[in-house]
């Protein structure tokens, strides 16, 4: 159990922080593929198709390194 909320603590961090580099560049690739996977295998589909949608650009392609 400890193992488990110290897993949702360190997944909650991590969620943060992509958040915030997100702030300073919205369409920073490398941040944005972070955020989806950690979303997807978190069990949030629908928050990772969210960030999905903020991707622009070319940047777009590393959505194929999204494998869930």
């Amino acid at each position: 159990l400890r193992r488990m909320e110290g897993q949702r603590r360190n997944l909650a961090r991590a969620r943060r922080l992509y958040r915030q580099a997100l702030e300073v560049d919205p369409a920073h690739a490398p941040s944005l593929l972070g955020l989806g996977q950690l979303e997807a295998r978190s069990g949030n589909p629908v928050a990772a198709l969210e960030v999905r949608a903020e991707c622009t650009g070319g940047d777009a392609d590393i959505w194929g390194l999204l494998s869930v």
